[in-house]
């Protein structure tokens, strides 16, 4: 048995059918369906149930992912390890949602960069959840305390949000006005839920799937919106109608692999992160 024969395993379940996990993976469908019918007859189990157009795991598929997973982990780690061992520029990938990088901490990477010239920062934004497991990212900044994985963790802040208009805008009354929100798919943040909760025959003028695009939405157009603090408080374009207070709050957390937790790259990331938030927190608990 060997690596490969195991992550064209990982590869079908994650990705559900040959045709995905062949083009993630670049290699024909062929031998991706050769490699798993000889994976299986090597070790004498039946480990998918093949479909048309799906391919599930077998109980005994079931008891061998977690294996399977622990393995990958150490040799994703391994990976790491040597690709940054000797090298005098090593690699340090961060994960936030796009906000977070770009109104925060790119605009301290200068800072950063003058005291570890040798790291070679990658900032990666979006609304998944990169895996740190498989060391997708070397730490990440989640707006939910993190449950699973061998992680090490800590809270940063509160992050306050509150509601915003354009500057120009009567004060409008909710009930008539049009809000800017998130789209379906991020239904269930905090912030989806509290326009439900409290305001729930809002009148949906817009959607969108960034605070950035609902930013923009409010510098624009005749909309009302909710917002991070930090955004909206230092647009002038912008007022906030919520009042002095922020009218939800949401945990900010930092988490990186156990294992990288005490190398000089993850130490020397950490305390430029909490010392971004903590010169920013009035901004950012709102």
């Amino acid at each position: 048995m060997n690596w490969d024969d195991l992550k064209f395993f990982l590869y079908v379940h994650r990705h559900g059918n040959l045709s995905a996990a062949a083009k993630a993976l670049d290699v024909n469908q062929t031998t991706v369906g050769r490699r798993i019918q000889q994976f299986e007859e090597e070790n004498g189990e039946r480990l998918f149930i093949r479909t048309r157009n799906h391919w599930s795991l077998t109980q005994a598929g079931k008891d061998l992912l977690p294996r399977v997973e622990e393995v990958e982990g150490q040799a994703l780690y391994i990976e790491h390890f040597l690709n940054n061992s000797g090298q005098r520029q090593e690699t340090l990938k961060i994960t936030a949602v796009e906000t977070l990088l770009s109104h925060l901490l790119i605009p301290a990477v200068s800072e950063f960069r003058s005291r570890h010239p040798h790291l070679e920062l990658t900032l990666l934004g979006g609304n998944q959840n990169m895996d740190l497991d498989r060391l997708e990212a070397d730490i990440a900044l989640r707006m939910a305390r993190p449950t699973c994985g061998q992680m090490v963790i800590s809270k940063l802040e509160d992050i306050g949000f509150a509601l915003y208009c354009h500057q120009k805008m009567p004060r409008p009354d909710l009930k008539s006005a049009f809000w800017v929100i998130y789209d379906h798919s991020l239904q269930s943040l905090p912030e989806m839920s509290w326009i439900a909760e409290n305001h729930p025959d809002a009148k949906i003028g817009l959607r969108c799937q960034s605070a950035a695009m609902v930013q923009q939405a409010l510098k624009t157009g005749p909309y009302i919106g909710i917002l991070p603090c930090f955004m909206g408080d230092t647009q002038p374009d912008l007022k906030r109608l919520s009042g002095p207070y922020p009218l939800l709050r949401r945990e900010i957390w930092l988490a990186c692999h156990e294992d990288l937790f005490n190398t000089p790259k993850i130490q020397a990331a950490i305390a430029w992160i909490k010392g971004v938030f903590a010169e920013n927190k009035q901004r950012i608990t709102g």
